[in-house]
């Protein structure tokens, strides 16, 4: 990479964050894979289409390009806010979780889910404490299998 354009190291940490390979992630954005090896590699750069289709998948484009903020878009809670004893919870209740289940699950997937069921939990905490008690309740945060059904290795 080369050090005076971080935008390739960006790219590729974007992939990581998804989980996803060069093929996968050229599928979702609508490139070749060669096209995105291309990003990764600064051979080239890419083009507002490109730009768009990231920004689909939740990523803050404004981050990709400048490295200010955080790389998604909206889902950072600030520093400060970290709960600890929350993702302690979590992550032990996800263990116990996948051993009771005999569910195969790799060590960056596991982070990944971990991440997704704390944000998931923030945001319910956000909605239920906006809340003004008038009219409907704010819907429960994602189910806890559900999430951790998506990240099951086959």
């Amino acid at each position: 990479m080369n050090e005076q354009n971080p935008l390739p190291g960006r790219l590729k940490a974007i992939r990581q964050y998804l989980g996803l390979s060069q093929r996968a992630i050229s599928e979702q954005v609508g490139c070749s894979k060669r096209a995105w090896e291309g990003y990764e590699k600064d051979e080239s750069v890419p083009g507002g289409k490109i730009l768009q289709s990231i920004a689909k998948l939740g990523i803050d484009v404004h981050w990709l390009l400048t490295g200010e903020g955080t790389m998604v878009r909206g889902d950072e809670p600030a520093l400060g806010e970290f709960d600890e004893d929350l993702m302690i919870s979590i992550i032990e209740m996800m263990e116990k979780f996948l051993k009771k289940s005999r569910l195969k699950v790799k060590p960056r997937k596991k982070g990944m889910l971990a991440m997704a069921l704390y944000k998931s939990t923030m945001k319910d905490r956000k909605r239920r404490s906006d809340w003004d008690g008038k009219g409907e309740a704010p819907p429960e945060g994602a189910d806890f299998a559900s999430i951790i059904a998506l990240a099951v290795d086959d």
